[in-house]
């Protein structure tokens, strides 16, 4: 979408912030299967070294659900 640098990083921990020292926005994406966490540890990380507004911009709603299957919904208690 006319990034001009595009990075994979698991964890905050594999960023080097030295070389976003020019940069005034940043886009974060994650997947579905992303846990929150690790969205949240890369957010307070770049808090850590820089002065940042985090701005959430919603694509689009997931509305797909998945249940259990009907075998295991009997063994599963609430």
């Amino acid at each position: 979408a006319g990034c001009p640098d595009v990075r994979l990083v698991e964890r905050a921990k594999q960023i080097d912030w030295s070389q976003l020292k020019n940069v005034s926005v940043m886009g974060v994406t994650a997947g579905a299967s992303a846990p929150e966490i690790l969205v949240e540890e890369l957010i307070s990380e770049a808090r850590a070294h820089f002065n940042i507004t985090v701005e959430e911009v919603v694509a689009s709603r997931e509305t797909v659900t998945f249940n259990l299957p009907a075998s295991l919904r009997n063994t599963v208690k609430a």
